[in-house]
């Protein structure tokens, strides 16, 4: 069965004239790298040893001359002191006083500054204790609320239809 087989031309030269061929790219690539590398190198100045030693800047410069003193400038009398008051457009509550239950609920944001607590007169603001409810409540609440959306939603089908 070995006897048999059909052997082909000899491929040397071919393969020679390849490897030569990658022999030189890979040389010229080499060349190529090494040289950008040595440039980039080379290229900045990094200024080692340059300037610090300069008389200016090792040297304290002279004092400067004495000039006379400028007259003091006249200060506009004062004619009232303004009082360390908010003065305001709207009384914006403040998060942690509650003096009434709002008219309107509202999510936009509002750019006027909320109140002061130590700049209020009211005698009515009172500051509010921190809200405690079990999660029972808020998971009974929570079912309640979604009942009744899903009744309105469902009347609101019966109307279009």
């Amino acid at each position: 069965m070995l006897d048999q087989l059909v052997e082909s031309k000899s491929n040397s030269e071919e393969n020679k004239r390849r490897s030569e061929f990658l022999l030189v790219t890979l040389l010229i690539a080499v060349t190529v790298l090494v040289s950008a590398w040595t440039y980039s190198l080379f290229a900045k100045d990094y200024g080692m040893g340059a300037g610090d030693l300069e008389l200016s800047t090792l040297v304290a410069p002279p004092p400067p001359a004495e000039e006379p003193e400028p007259e003091p400038e006249k200060q506009p009398e004062k004619k009232q002191a303004e009082p360390d008051v908010d003065v305001r457009k709207e009384l914006i509550q403040n998060i942690m006083a509650s003096p009434k239950v709002p008219e309107q609920i509202s999510t936009v944001k509002s750019n006027v500054q909320q109140m002061r607590l130590d700049r209020a007169k009211s005698r009515e603001l009172v500051p509010v204790e921190p809200l405690v409810v079990s999660r029972a409540e808020v998971v009974e609440q929570s079912r309640q609320r979604s009942k009744a959306l899903r009744a309105d939603a469902l009347l609101r089908r019966v109307h279009v239809l």
